[in-house]
């Protein structure tokens, strides 16, 4: 995204551009509108509080915050994605995705992976694996062993076997590791739920 390095220079830029609007937040979502306004806006909307009132918009915005002044921008990104949220928005996992891995969400996928939903925790486990540091294969595999002790031997619901099956994925390959094949193959083995066995049946083949 070219206009990340000039956030700074507009964060300071006085400006007399009108509060914004839905219009604004559509456009600048499609990339429609020049980046450099788009980005103003919503500095200026986060820099006076003022609640911009549709939630997939939230995590770009608090994004910027992140990057630039984690102190303020997590507990924006928390509120708009609390990680032990039972109903979690995707919208805002998705606009978490497009702007990218950032390290100091770091700390905030592993409490979603530890302590979120199936749907959120599935999330975490995929953002921690796209391009997190290599020590989270560990915080992976451990997450995957306790989900498999907690279920073995009990009917698993289907967002938790989405879970399972997300989470092996992460274990087995991520932007800085991958497992031998004979550790796939016994990861694999161990499935437990229909989803993750059927993800999987073709591993070591």
């Amino acid at each position: 995204m070219k206009w990340v390095p000039q956030l700074p220079r507009i964060w300071e830029r006085e400006t007399t551009d009108p509060k914004p609007t839905e219009a604004d937040h559509d456009q600048s979502w499609s990339g429609t509108e020049p980046a450099r306004r788009s980005t103003t806006i919503y500095l200026r909307s986060i820099g006076k509080a003022e609640p911009l009132g549709i939630s997939r918009h939230r995590a770009p915005c608090s994004l910027i915050l992140v990057r630039w002044d984690p102190h303020r921008g997590m507990p924006l990104l928390e509120a708009a994605l609390p990680p032990t949220a039972s109903s979690p928005d995707m919208n805002i996992t998705y606009a978490l995705g497009k702007v990218g891995y950032i390290p100091a969400l770091d700390s905030f996928w592993r409490e979603c992976l530890a302590k979120g939903s199936s749907e959120l925790a599935a999330q975490a486990a995929y953002r921690m694996s796209e391009a997190g540091p290599a020590e989270n294969q560990i915080l992976l595999q451990t997450r995957l062993d306790d989900w498999r002790t907690q279920w073995k031997g009990r009917e698993i619901p289907p967002s938790e076997g989405r879970f399972e099956s997300e989470l092996t994925q992460a274990v087995i390959r991520g932007a800085h590791w991958q497992l031998p094949k004979d550790d796939m193959q016994s990861l694999a083995s161990g499935c437990l739920s229909d989803a993750c066995r059927t993800r999987f049946a073709s591993v070591g083949r």
